[in-house]
């Protein structure tokens, strides 16, 4: 019987036919240099508590699991790119790589304190 992945389910969420984006953004989400270093150096830091991944909502391929939440983005207005984390927005629109790491940070660290939790 296979285990179920209990990892924190990490997302950026974006659009690389250039919808409304944050301003002021220090990590531009669309370039492939960026991204893979911004995803790499997250990964990195938090190894298998996390599993981490890009989606391009131009994409269909890569958009259609998460169209619950696009929908959600799309309803609210919210400027890309989004941080999603298991799930639910977190952030949205000018974020880099420390706001993205204390917002996992935190995540990981409600799950770890709630009582349905498996200790980890």
């Amino acid at each position: 019987m296979e285990k179920e992945d209990d990892r924190l389910a990490v997302v950026v969420l974006d659009d690389s036919g250039g919808a409304e984006r944050g301003t002021g953004c220090t990590v531009c989400w669309t370039s492939p240099e960026s991204l893979q270093d911004v995803l790499r150096r997250i990964a990195e830091r938090f190894g298998e508590k996390i599993r981490i991944e890009y989606v391009d909502l131009v994409d269909p391929a890569t958009a259609t699991p998460y169209k619950e939440i696009a929908d959600m983005i799309r309803e609210r207005s919210l400027p890309l790119p989004v941080l999603a984390i298991d799930g639910a927005p977190h952030l949205a629109g000018s974020f880099d790589f420390r706001m993205a790491s204390e917002m996992i940070e935190v995540q990981l660290e409600i799950r770890a304190n709630s009582p349905s939790q498996p200790n980890r």
